[in-house]
């Protein structure tokens, strides 16, 4: 079931960039497995990142946790369109990414919104 759970993240998480990006030729794609290199995913229009160095990441907060971050740091408004699983794509990408790498990701989201959503989600990251 966990490794459904990722290979949908992972998806989900292929299709957000493929929409997010001003580039809709490149695709960009995080590995959950520190087991797979990103040699061995390759392709013409792929950027491949490896796993965090933690291992495989961390559960996904509560949904209350989560929602208190977003409204914390201002992105009700920015938030209101998205559904469960894009909000916790949101969450764990700000876990994950760096700001400069989320603010590619989120370019209609104010850069301090961000910055700050990145700090609450960090301080509760292991």
């Amino acid at each position: 079931m966990k490794g459904k759970i990722q290979r949908a993240l992972v998806l989900a998480s292929l299709l957000v960039s493929v929409l997010a990006f001003a580039e809709p030729d490149r695709v960009y794609v995080d590995l959950l497995d520190p087991s797979v290199q990103p040699e061995q995913v390759q392709g013409p229009h792929l950027t491949v990142r490896a796993a965090p160095t933690g291992g495989l990441p961390s559960e996904l907060p509560s949904v209350k946790m989560r929602d208190q971050f977003i409204e914390q740091a201002g992105l009700k408004k920015e938030t209101s369109k998205m559904d469960q699983l894009d909000r916790d794509l949101l969450f764990k990408k700000a876990e994950w990414d760096t700001l400069e790498e989320l603010q590619k990701k989120y370019p209609a989201i104010p850069s301090e919104k961000l910055k700050k959503f990145q700090a609450l989600v960090k301080g509760t990251s292991s």
